[in-house]
């Protein structure tokens, strides 16, 4: 029989103990015995959730405002992400965990000052709320927010990538030809592969795509040539990496 930390079940024990920590005004234990659940590699979404909610508000207690707003993002950003929608029906056969964890992260995000974010967290916190607003169909809240966050953090390349296909869906191609623009200039001397591929996905929704990228300048020629020589290839993850090494390159 397993025991200590090689049980299956060692990582629940430890969040329990730590909740219970928690309630009792105990937040030096419990902000360790999260940490010691989060450092398992294969937890469970929901209960890192609820891990991150607990330490968060546990760091706010220690005064600890720094490690308590970003144990409190990754929260969020992994609730809006990859937890059901509290809203969109189906919560799942783990719908009570699902409740418990956000219950925890609106009672941590009742607890830490969340103005205080810096630049990159508040960035980091728009893109997460345009996230679960496009995976609920809020498309024009969901542009709002994704814009919100090119704005301040516009060197990163992941709320570009969110942006394109939202302009898209809702049909403002002028708006989204722009955006091709801007992220094409923005990118175009990355090293990147995972930017670069992204970027040539977003430049390459449409299915007159060809016609846009010429509209775009010089630089975007090179990956119309690029995707017909790529096109030959039926293995996608090499089709894949001819695509990134070479806007890349």
């Amino acid at each position: 029989m397993s025991t200590g930390e090689n049980h299956p079940y060692f990582s629940f024990f430890q969040f329990a103990i730590g909740l219970a920590d928690y309630r009792s005004s105990e937040f030096q234990g419990a902000a360790e015995r999260m940490r010691s659940v989060l450092a398992v590699g294969n937890l469970g979404t929901y209960l890192r959730v609820q891990a991150l909610a607990v330490l968060a508000m546990g760091d706010e207690h220690l005064q600890n405002h720094d490690q308590a707003r970003e144990s409190l993002l990754q929260a969020i950003e992994l609730s809006d992400s990859s937890l059901p929608p509290m809203d969109g029906g189906d919560l799942g056969s783990s719908w009570h965990d699902v409740l418990i964890a956000d219950l925890l992260t609106r009672e941590a995000k009742a607890l830490v000052a969340t103005n205080d974010f810096a630049p990159k967290q508040l960035a980091r916190l728009l893109r997460s709320n345009g996230f679960l607003e496009a995976r609920r169909g809020q498309w024009k809240q969901a542009i709002s927010h994704i814009r919100q966050a090119i704005a301040i953090t516009p060197t990163d390349h992941l709320p570009y990538h969110d942006l394109a296909a939202l302009l898209v869906i809702t049909h403002d191609l002028e708006s989204y030809r722009k955006h091709c623009q801007d992220e094409l200039l923005q990118f175009r001397q990355t090293r990147d592969a995972s930017t670069a591929h992204r970027m040539a996905k977003d430049c390459l929704i449409l299915a007159n795509s060809g016609r846009i990228l010429r509209w775009l300048g010089n630089g975007p020629i090179q990956v119309c040539a690029l995707v017909r020589a790529v096109g030959a290839s039926r293995h996608f993850c090499l089709r894949k990496l001819w695509l990134s090494t070479a806007l890349a390159s």
